[in-house]
């Protein structure tokens, strides 16, 4: 299961139904909510003012840079903003920045910017009552983080309403006049596309989506290969990989195996789409199929005796540890799957492809290409142009002297150079945590500091990888449904996929789970997104 659905947020559509009800008396003769007309997304204009020390690929390789760039070039010469204060709500996932009166690089943040950064920072696991709040009550700030787990009820008909189609600023050829907009690839703005406008900056992830770590150390210890090249080759892996007088297993979570096994059967990324048709991957024969493998290795003994209902800071504590092997996490996490102490944290851990199940080549869910969306609140032209040139400053790309500040800082107060690279100051640690990425940033690249290995590494595997990617199809289109009943209809799905491979209930349990989701509202789901479809962004 992808984790990006398990994960899903939702707000409380009681709390907004004020709102809504006002979104739709604004709106009346609009596209219904769940509309996405054709939306003219903006050209593709990749910045070659850095050249990187490795290629990306227009099938989703991302470039990678063995050094920091020396002498990093200031490409924009004035300050975008025109004085004033501009608001933003945003989240962060660490510990709030201290307030810009007492951080250093918030204020020289604010001197680059043009502006006074008025930024309400709200813990993640608050963000969803506070934006709830926020909406409900009308007052909106100037720009405005959704991200893409975290979408309100009837979201079309809300942006419609009350933030700013940027069309005219952003639709093909305009986005020339922010060229690090420009730069963004266009599965990134497929996120962003509603009701035939553009209602938002995407903040651009790399399309390698989540992949299968597995601990290279222990694979050149027991001799193996690390590429399966079937099932029964990956099966043979797990078994020589687990050692229970070692406590030492295979597999720490069944949930993300299934997917990996999924990949390895051919079955689509969450849904299927053909000739308007969607069919989700619940439903498929590719989806059964994997399950049933998954019980063969239950069989074998390699899962952690504890593996069903991990959570995934636990399973990834297992994998640092040693007390399992290979676990599917997101492609950013290759780092830090080593733990600090590592005496070679560059060859501490690899990925493997998906075979082919049956031999030959599998197929690999792609990333959705965005973390989300900020959205403007509604202004005039002048504004509008105002606040798309600081989110242009911010998406500045890696290697550009405005990219250098935003991510280190001052040097010698919260950076120091270490060699080619850059080396956070303590107190840079701490004031470089204003989350300025959630509103907007550059496009993903391959860098690691100071671990050349690592980043070729990354950049040979995606190599690989890409040509087997196949995108989700329902990514820019928007279903109701999902949103108020999705996390309940994957729940479900869970519970029943735990159940199973605990042996608390049958094989069959899965057939009749899936009839409960399609009667329950998968069935919705899926008309909503072939309505949706029928005028979709291309």
């Amino acid at each position: 299961m992808s984790p990006r659905v398990t994960r899903r947020t939702l707000i409380g559509g009681a709390l907004l139904a004020p709102l809504l009800a006002s979104c739709s008396s604004q709106s009346s003769g609009t596209p219904a909510p769940t509309s996405n007309a054709k939306a003219k997304l903006p050209s593709y204009i990749p910045y070659s003012g850095v050249k990187p020390d490795l290629a990306p690929t227009a099938q989703g390789v991302d470039a990678g840079y063995l050094a920091y760039p020396a002498n990093p070039v200031s490409v924009i010469t004035q300050p975008p903003g025109r004085g004033g204060t501009v608001t933003a709500m945003t989240l962060t996932y660490g510990a709030v920045p201290p307030a810009v009166g007492q951080n250093t690089y918030w204020q020289e943040l604010n001197k680059h910017l043009g502006v006074t950064l008025n930024l309400n920072v709200v813990p993640n696991a608050d963000y969803a009552n506070k934006l709830t709040t926020v909406v409900a009550g009308g007052d909106l700030p100037d720009l405005m983080t959704f991200y893409a787990a975290l979408k309100p009820p009837q979201f079309p008909a809300l942006l419609r309403a009350k933030f700013q189609d940027l069309t005219e600023f952003l639709g093909g050829d305009a986005v020339k006049d922010y060229a690090f907009l420009a730069n963004i690839p266009t599965p990134s703005w497929r996120n962003v596309a509603f009701s035939g406008g553009i209602y938002g900056v995407p903040v651009p992830r790399g399309t390698a989506g989540t992949v299968m770590f597995v601990r290279d150390d222990l694979i050149r210890e027991k001799g193996l290969e690390r590429q399966p090249k079937s099932f029964e080759e990956f099966r043979a892996l797990c078994k020589a990989l687990t050692d229970p007088s070692r406590n030492r297993w295979a597999i720490g979570n069944p949930e993300t195996l299934l997917a990996f096994l999924e990949q390895m059967s051919g079955a689509p990324n969450m849904w299927k789409e053909e000739g308007g048709k969607f069919t989700h991957h619940y439903e498929t024969e590719e989806a059964k199929q994997a399950l049933s493998d998954m019980l063969t290795l239950v069989k074998d003994g390699v899962f952690h005796p504890d593996a069903v209902g991990a959570d995934t800071v636990q399973v990834k504590q297992w994998l640092q540890a040693g007390a399992i092997a290979v676990n599917r996490d997101g492609f950013a996490a290759w780092s830090t799957n080593a733990p600090p102490d590592t005496k070679d944290p560059e060859n501490f851990s690899g990925a493997i492809l998906p075979p082919g199940r049956d031999g030959g080549q599998g197929v690999h869910w792609a990333g959705w290409g965005a973390f989300g969306m900020v959205a403007f609140r509604k202004a005039d032209k002048e504004r509008i142009a105002e606040l798309l040139r600081i989110c242009n400053w911010l998406a500045a790309p890696f290697g550009t002297a405005e990219h250098k500040f935003r991510k280190y800082g001052l040097p010698g107060v919260h950076h120091e150079q270490n060699g080619a690279d850059l080396v956070l100051t303590e107190k840079g640690t701490t004031e470089l945590t204003v989350p300025i990425n959630y509103l907007a940033d550059a496009p993903t690249v391959l860098y690691e500091p100071g671990k050349p290995a690592l980043t070729k590494a990354q950049h040979a595997f995606e190599q690989q990888l890409m040509p087997l990617a196949v995108a989700d199809p329902s990514v820019g289109l928007f279903s109701e449904t999902q949103t108020s009943k999705g996390a309940q209809l994957d729940k479900r799905y869970t519970d029943t996929l735990r159940d199973i491979v605990a042996g608390r209930k049958p094989f069959s349990a899965w057939d009749e789970t899936v009839r409960e989701w399609r009667s329950g509202g998968g069935d919705q789901i899926k008309a909503e997104y072939q309505k949706a479809k029928q005028g979709a962004t291309s």
